[in-house]
């Protein structure tokens, strides 16, 4: 059996199918009832919601639509279906007994042996026959078109009246005369394909035994660039949005044909878009921004007959993708999961895919199996021979899914059983950041995605459209008279505690590493390309109770096969974009340094990357990730880490007004560890600089009263010493995490455990990197050296 929404598709499977099947001296095979056109996607699965009427969502308008006709008709189907509330029809009852009567016209086919071109004659001549204007499985057929073909039709005045709603198709199952040619048109087009009706054979068993399928990966969401690629280059190739819809809105006068050919491509993508959301077939996957091999995969679990399987080829993101959730956590509850065996395509298994890309094997069950057995997985395979390596395969249970990942149900992405069995054995001593099942937060997170770089554009502005209005550049901030432009951080600045890890260039006009040098100086300041209004930044945080005049924040564009991934930095006062998480939180600054160190740390990285299939970290991610809560700090555990976090992120004069609240909040023993600490830095690095910016002026909330604030200059930056404080913290944090050497061993270099040809990697990229800096994996030797220091 075969379904293909390309006529030509449909006939090659067809010529393929009889060349390898060919008999010599036998005659093509009739193949017309098992190899169908239609789409897979659209019409009737269960002719039970013909007695339900037609939703009212059918006639929500899109593109092209008028409203007012939109409005009328939904208006008028909610009556029809008010007014029926005691159903007179059996027309679910009816099709069903139907299809049993369909499947024995298919059976007798399948009974008349392929032996001579006449036979094969007489079978197609039976099979149109059963299916021709008149018969049942006609009637039935419209019956279906009537109920899908408002989800497509143009809600527009001059199709009004040929519309149907839920009144006329009852009136056509009771017998009425309804006009159909709209409604053949739709169909038609937009090629309905209605599953129980063709192959009735397979439904009347409850559905297939197997399903394999290769679904197209693609978004359902109209894009217009691809759309114009080949017909008017101009309007493809147009500089930004707006620029492409000014010219398409000019179609109508320079290009009507080609008006005409986009508007109704525009209609049937949204059309389709609203199918899938609101007729009720996909509830877990018509969500979002709605991929179609989302949808497929759901299609193909209600296809299956409960002892049958599903094999499919999918992106790896059915399982760890936020708006696959609901779907993926159905099919570990309902015991369906069979396996997911992950790939990269870096050995080019699909030629034409980015080597970068990742699919997946997915294969799925009708039924809960009786022996229950949990889902087998494995990741980062790139090739079939990695299926066979027992190091690289692992299971997981439901259980484990509400342990690792409770809010979203996604799947962690784990390269080895190891890698499996050691985060259980960390999830299980920590709980997440945020437990939205539970309820619980222990920190009181509030996340906040302060500016998006493109909705919220029409609020920046650049050096030169400031200066030009009479600003005066003071450190980062414009100031003219009492009005302030602040810098707008973006996540490529910062990097681990360090706010002033890249400035923008405006002659290259991208963002550069800042030079050790240059960080020497607790002066200097990193440019940004955009400024943003400081009541901007207000109204961001009104309601959010955030009164400290800096914020924490982690980059959320990262890859699990970058040199690192989790990587969080304080920042001052300013606009923040959408490219860094801010973690809003209503604990006091002592605390909260332990949850920046927490993040910071390589173990949080490492869980990271078991979390992350694409090129973002999504607040979902963030949430369930295991954070020690503030209860479990002792004062010893604070004593060892606010001084080191201290030192680690106060290297420059902007950022002092968080050394002044941690220093207000200190009681006087903390307050003594951090002397210790900044005589420490003094003596290692020659001395600290006390000279008082000139820009100051314009930065009221940095405290200059030694009362008041922080009775000390910024830290020296010095590479080295920065380099052991990191070390100090992950070796601390492993301790607080239980782990034991072995496993803090294996999270830093799994080769240190099990041999170069072990398939964990890890940190391989930052191994790799320091060997080439340093002559060694320093990270590694500074981490397990502070451990066996640290009690």
């Amino acid at each position: 059996y075969g379904v293909d929404l390309n006529p030509l598709a449909v006939e090659l499977c067809k010529v393929a199918l009889w060349i390898e099947g060919h008999c010599k001296g036998k005659p093509l095979t009739f193949l017309d009832h098992r190899i169908k056109c239609g789409n897979s996607l659209v019409g009737v699965l269960d002719p039970s919601v013909l007695k339900k009427g037609i939703p009212d969502e059918a006639f929500k308008p899109v593109s092209g639509d008028d409203r007012q006709v939109a409005s009328m008709l939904k208006k008028r189907n909610r009556e029809d279906r008010r007014l029926n509330t005691s159903l007179l029809f059996r027309v679910g009852d009816k099709i069903e007994r139907d299809i049993t009567s369909f499947a024995e016209d298919v059976l007798l086919l399948d009974e008349l042996p392929d032996e001579d071109v006449k036979v094969i004659r007489e079978k197609r001549e039976l099979y149109e026959a059963s299916r021709g204007a008149g018969s049942d499985w006609s009637y039935d057929r419209q019956a279906c078109d009537l109920w899908t073909a408002p989800f497509f039709a143009e809600l527009t005045g001059v199709k009004k009246d040929k519309i149907p709603t839920s009144e006329i198709l009852w009136g056509f199952l009771e017998g009425r005369s309804v006009d159909l040619d709209y409604v053949q048109e739709l169909a038609d087009e937009h090629r309905f394909f209605h599953w129980p009706l063709e192959f009735p054979d397979v439904f009347k068993e409850g559905g297939f035994d197997v399903v394999l399928c290769n679904p197209p990966w693609g978004r359902i969401k109209f894009q217009e660039q691809e759309f114009f690629a080949t017909r008017d280059p101009e309007i493809a190739n147009a500089p930004n949005r707006a620029a492409r819809q000014r010219l398409i809105r000019e179609l109508p006068q320079k290009n009507p044909k080609l008006w005409e050919e986009y508007r109704k491509a525009l209609h049937a993508a949204e059309s389709l878009s609203k199918f899938l959301r609101h007729s009720g077939r996909f509830p877990l996957t018509a969500r979002g921004d709605i991929n179609t091999y989302s949808v497929f995969a759901e299609l193909f679990t209600q296809l299956i007959k409960p002892e049958g399987q599903a094999g499919v080829i999918v992106p790896t993101g059915i399982a760890t993708d936020d708006t696959n959730k609901q779907f993926f956590a159905s099919l570990v509850e309902g015991g369906r999961l069979v396996s997911l065996y992950d790939f990269e395509n870096r050995e080019k298994l699909f030629p034409d895919v980015d080597s970068r890309y990742k699919f997946s094997l997915l294969t799925l069950r009708g039924a809960r199996s009786k022996e229950d057995k949990p889902a087998e997985f494995l990741f980062f395979a790139t090739n079939a021979r990695h299926l066979s390596d027992e190091r690289r395969r692992f299971t997981l249970s439901d259980g484990d899914f509400r342990l690792i990942n409770p809010n979203t149900r996604t799947c962690p992405i784990f390269r080895t059983r190891y890698d499996a069995e050691l985060t259980k054995k960390i999830y299980r001593r920590v709980p997440i950041l945020v437990n939205e099942v539970k309820g619980e937060n222990p920190w009181s997170i509030r996340f906040l995605r302060m500016f998006d770089m493109a909705n919220d554009s029409h609020l920046f502005r650049t050096r030169e459209e400031l200066e030009r209005e009479g600003f005066e550049l003071v450190g980062n901030r414009f100031v003219r008279d009492d009005e302030v432009w602040l810098p707008l951080y973006e996540g490529k600045a910062i990097y681990f505690y360090d706010h002033r890890y890249a400035t923008f260039d405006p002659l290259s006009y991208r963002y550069k590493i800042v030079e050790g040098s240059q960080k020497l100086d607790s002066q200097f300041q990193i440019s940004t390309q955009y400024a943003i209004h400081h009541r901007e930044v207000l109204k961001r945080l009104e309601g959010r109770s955030w009164v400290r005049p800096w914020f924490f924040g982690t980059r959320r564009v990262s890859r699990s096969t970058d040199e690192r991934t989790l990587i969080g930095s304080v920042v001052p006062w300013s606009g923040v974009t959408y490219g860094l998480y801010l973690f809003l939180s209503d604990v006091d600054s002592l605390h909260y340094l332990g949850l920046m160190a927490n993040m910071n740390t390589i173990l949080c990285d490492y869980i990271m990357r078991n979390s992350l299939s694409q090129p973002s970290i999504t607040f979902g991610a963030l949430y369930q990730l295991p954070i020690l809560p503030p209860e479990v700090y002792t004062e010893k555990d604070l004593h060892f880490i606010v001084p080191r976090v201290l030192e680690l992120v106060y290297t420059a004069w902007d950022i002092k007004p968080f050394a002044d609240y941690v220093w207000q909040e200190a009681d006087e023993t903390l307050r003594n560890a951090i002397r210790r600490q900044w005589k420490e830095n003094a003596a290692e690095t020659g001395g600290h600089s006390w000279e008082l910016p000139d820009w100051i002026w314009a930065y009221p909330e940095i405290e200059t009263d030694p009362l008041k604030g922080i009775p000390f200059p910024p830290f020296k930056w010095d590479e080295d010493r920065r380099a052991l404080l990191r070390a100090e913290l992950d070796a601390y944090y492993a301790k607080l995490y239980g782990l034991t050497e072995e496993e803090l061993r294996y999270i830093l270099d799994p080769a240190d455990i099990f041999g170069e040809d072990y398939p964990g990697e890890t940190f391989r990229v930052l191994k790799e990197k320091e060997i080439r800096e340093f002559g060694e994996y320093r990270t590694k030797r500074l981490v397990l050296e502070a451990w066996r220091r640290i009690v």
